[in-house]
């Protein structure tokens, strides 16, 4: 588990016996500033998008992003309706 300023990022647990580590980017976890590695949380996520960054081998690395506020949520896939309604209309 590793705190960003843009949220936590974590292994979820239902990764672990498929054994490739896949990370995702938690938003909106009111307990990110406590949280520490081994830490196991437990909440209802929803996606909202991928998050790109710069991992330790200099690498850009994209993971999914998801967040604990509903109505965020519901805005992001509110939003991304409306683009893929615009781009069919086209």
């Amino acid at each position: 588990m590793e705190n960003t300023e843009n949220g936590v990022m974590f292994v979820p647990y239902d990764s672990y016996p498929v054994g490739a580590r896949k990370i995702i980017l938690l938003q909106d976890y009111s307990g990110e500033k406590d949280a520490v590695d081994g830490d196991r949380i437990f909440v209802d996520a929803y996606p909202i998008g991928s998050y790109s960054y710069i991992d330790t081998d200099g690498s850009k690395a994209t993971v999914k992003k998801f967040t604990i506020d509903a109505s965020k949520a519901s805005a992001y896939q509110e939003e991304n309706t409306q683009e893929t309604a615009n781009t069919n209309s086209q």
